[in-house]
């Protein structure tokens, strides 16, 4: 397996450091790309107790040597967003790493917070900002994304996961749908979070083919969310294009239309489909169902968050440290029975991220947390009013919006424990709000994308 990890490592930073050798906006494209679509397994064992050296670490070390040599020669001079909301945020989690109950297990996830969070989110921000960069980095993801969706239609079909495969060396085997992810969970958000961006690059793409080819990405993804068999990721199509209908202009709601229309002949004309659509929707509301149970409990898991930051000012305000959850016993809340991963281990999978950041972190680290989300929300408006009316950056804006509140309602019913799927809502974001620059680069064309 590290031989076959070893060739592609080696494979992907050639790549991107040629790709570097262009600068550092033309390389990023590259490197989110690559960050997005590969397993997080890619790694380089390090000897004694140090972590792994994964493939999305090098990648980040290589970019950020590049992002502060550039700041430091003023290649780079724009501020970071939402400073303010960004310290605050690392401050509250380091305040609760002090406190943390598991101190060595908190603290890589403190360094996590900061490396692949913080630090990527000030790069992307940063670096992205001209028209042709930010519509590079948009093609970049949806195109790895709409790979990962036909590696995922593959594997359906044949009933291996090739792409883990070929990219892991791991052993032929049936697993759940999954393609390069860890759980078919996190691969559907993929697919939902993708579908706005290959629907964008349909509506605008100047050439036929091209359209056809991003028309053949778009579905492609549906049925890749499809065979997640999850209603989480079906739902967050629907969200993403209920955002993309209220905010977007004709050519997205023109797009919606025909994908209504393909979706109801698919719909009467495969029973089985929709049975099972059908069926996973019905098992919301039954209590004697392992999915109407997994669904309640997820509701309860606030009651159980509350339950425990109240057993002390210390723990009220700042939580048990990062990934602390990990070692709890929560089984005295949960009949065994309750769904997710209780009957297995004991206790809650702690299927809300929100509920579990706030036994992690406290009501600080939870509410610092939400005030970042809430100034991207508020950043990302700003751009929206800015190119509103204008072809076709009201549609970009609205798909990096619609992709974005995929992750957020993510975050609402499931752990979030594939980074990939917070780079791909980050990088978002950055596109998202510095839209409102292109307007004010000299001579840019507002052409389609």
């Amino acid at each position: 397996m590290e031989v076959v990890g070893s060739f592609w490592i080696i494979l992907v930073l050639t790549i991107v450091v040629s790709r570097l050798k262009r600068g550092l906006a033309a390389g990023l494209c590259w490197v989110a790309s690559f960050m997005i679509a590969l397993p997080t397994e890619l790694a380089l064992s390090l000897p004694g107790n140090l972590p792994e050296l994964t493939l999305h670490r090098m990648l980040l070390l290589i970019v950020a040597a590049l992002w502060v040599k550039e700041r430091a020669a003023g290649k780079i001079d724009v501020r970071v967003p939402f400073k303010k909301e960004m310290a605050f945020l690392g401050l509250a989690h380091f305040v609760s790493l002090l406190c943390s109950t598991t101190f060595n297990v908190s603290f890589k996830s403190y360094l996590a917070l900061l490396w692949e969070v913080l630090l990527f989110f000030g790069i992307a921000s940063t670096t992205l900002r001209k028209q042709e960069d930010l519509l590079r980095t948009v093609k970049g993801v949806a195109m790895s994304l709409s790979i990962v969706a036909g590696a995922a239609v593959v594997e359906r079909y044949t009933g291996r996961n090739w792409a883990r495969e070929i990219l892991l060396g791991e052993p032929p085997g049936w697993h759940d749908i999954t393609a390069v992810y860890r759980h078919r969970i996190m691969f559907g958000y993929a697919m939902a979070a993708g579908f706005p961006l290959c629907l964008l690059l349909a509506c605008h793409s100047g050439k036929k083919l091209e359209r056809l080819l991003w028309w053949s990405a778009t579905l492609l993804v549906i049925v890749g969310c499809y065979f997640s068999f999850s209603r989480g990721p079906w739902i967050g199509i629907l969200l993403a294009s209920l955002v993309l209908a209220v905010l977007g202009r004709r050519p997205a709601h023109k797009a919606l239309i025909v994908l209504s229309l393909i979706c109801a002949t698919v719909w009467f004309s495969q029973p089985g489909i929709a049975q099972t659509i059908v069926t996973k929707a019905r098992s919301l509301s039954e209590t004697d169902t392992g999915k109407g149970r997994s669904a309640q409990y997820r509701l309860l898991l606030w009651k159980v968050a509350f339950e425990e930051v109240g057993k002390g000012p210390q723990r009220f305000l700042f939580g048990y440290g990062g990934d602390a959850i990990i070692f709890g016993d929560y089984s005295d809340y949960f009949d065994r029975h309750a769904g997710g991963g209780t009957a297995k281990l004991g206790f809650t999978s702690w299927d809300n991220n929100y509920a579990a950041n706030l036994v992690q972190f406290g009501t600080l680290g939870l509410a610092t947390e939400i005030m970042f989300y809430l100034a991207m929300i508020i950043g990302a408006a700003k751009a929206w009013f800015v190119v509103r009316e204008t072809d076709p950056w009201q549609d970009v804006s609205a798909a990096m919006a619609a992709s974005a509140a995929v992750y957020l309602f993510a975050l609402s019913n499931v752990s979030i424990f594939n980074p990939q799927l917070t780079w791909l809502f980050l990088g978002t974001v950055a596109v998202g709000i510095n839209i409102r620059f292109v307007r004010a680069v000299p001579g840019s064309a507002l052409a389609a994308v």
